[in-house]
């Protein structure tokens, strides 16, 4: 599939049925005309760009459930945890799968991720927008608290664990030893308590925390001789914290 990109909103096309889908609205494009990626197509006056659809392209294009984690943040997560082709990681708070393209997008259709949420709506949103997106990897989704996960019976260690979840110290220590020593936590928190709780507990637990940090996008307004920042926009979104599992070895030289 291809999606559509415009200045305030986006869809994506049916390329079978030559069907747009933007939100709840659904547009007929005539069967004579060929779609391309780099098209110009012009909606009720609107221009829109038609995309092979990147993960960049998730806010506008992709379908929504819950809330998601917009581009800047996920692009810098999935960089902060050091995936790659084939690896195995753990999402918990699976939401839209705004983050899952991203993290498919690296680990390609070796990779696994195995995704965990309480709302079981969530697994047919996410497998769409994987499907949209082009993404390979495969899912395993549990519809369930990751708190009442049984990690006892999982043998494999994850490379990776993301967690998008309100109060993620609370299954920290199961989630620790799942992990492969030398692989990384990433959370992503919305509030300073949040934040202080979750690295505190990361520290009792054996973890190495890196940094914790938030990224702030302002866009442009470009126009001939009066160029300058937009002064609308969402400033904050959350603070990400990155820690690695480390082993007990010290090395002194």
């Amino acid at each position: 599939m291809r999606t559509l990109i415009g200045k305030n909103k986006g869809g994506y096309i049916d390329e079978e049925k030559n069907l747009i889908y933007m939100g709840k609205e659904t547009i007929q494009i005539p069967f004579n005309i060929s779609i391309r990626s780099g098209d110009i197509i012009k909606i009720r006056g609107n221009e829109y760009l038609i995309s092979d659809g990147i993960p960049y392209d998730f806010g506008s294009a992709g379908i929504r459930g819950a809330q998601i984690i917009n581009s800047k943040d996920s692009a810098a997560i999935v960089s902060a945890s050091g995936i790659r082709s084939g690896a195995i990681v753990l999402e918990s708070g699976i939401g839209s799968g705004a983050l899952s393209v991203q993290i498919s997008s690296v680990i390609g259709e070796k990779g696994i991720i195995v995704g965990i949420d309480r709302d079981k709506s969530t697994e047919a949103i996410v497998r769409k927008n994987m499907e949209l997106f082009n993404t390979k990897a495969q899912l395993e989704f549990h519809n369930i608290d990751i708190n009442e996960f049984d990690f006892t019976s999982e043998q494999r260690k994850f490379d990776a664990v993301f967690l998008d979840l309100p109060d993620p110290w609370l299954c920290l220590k199961n989630v620790v030893s799942s992990l492969k020593m030398g692989g990384r936590i990433i959370t992503y928190l919305p509030n300073f308590d949040q934040v202080e709780n979750t690295v505190l507990e990361m520290e009792k637990n054996g973890l190495y925390v890196i940094e914790t940090f938030e990224l702030i996008k302002r866009n442009l307004l470009v126009r001939k001789d009066a160029t300058r920042p937009d002064s609308e926009g969402i400033m904050h979104t959350a603070f990400i914290t990155m820690a690695v599992k480390k082993t007990m070895q010290q090395i002194i030289v």
